[in-house]
């Protein structure tokens, strides 16, 4: 209960309007480089990748999943960090090497109701 109020005083000066269009979302679609991570990548000298993640992430993906919100990702690269991340976030779905990133979620780009957050949009 004592999160609940501090998160109503954190949105307090959110319109109504948007919590309850909020309401409706059931799943979130994100992007991983430049979403949740800084964008950048580390290759030391073996070829191995690194990436700098915020541990808050894995956080908000567990209020989403309270929330009865799906939470997937849909990335460009395939990457072995990439989707340790997502296995260790227990993503409900993540998607590598996916160049048209509308055409995998088979929705339209123009609908009001679909939306991706992502740092490279294609579709």
């Amino acid at each position: 209960m004592e999160a609940e109020k501090a998160i109503s005083e954190y949105f307090s000066h959110v319109p109504v309007e948007i919590f309850e269009r909020a309401k409706s979302i059931k799943v979130l679609i994100t992007d991983i480089d430049g979403v949740m991570t800084d964008g950048g990548i580390i290759y030391d000298d073996l070829g191995a990748e690194y990436k700098k993640y915020n541990v808050k992430d894995g956080l908000i993906v567990q209020h989403l999943r309270k929330a009865k919100i799906l939470v997937g990702a849909i990335t460009g690269r395939a990457s072995q960090v990439v989707e340790n991340r997502c296995e260790e976030l227990k993503f409900d779905f993540h998607y590598h090497g996916v160049k048209d990133k509308g055409k995998k979620t088979g929705r339209d780009p123009s609908d009001h109701r679909s939306k991706y957050g992502g740092s490279s949009l294609h579709w």
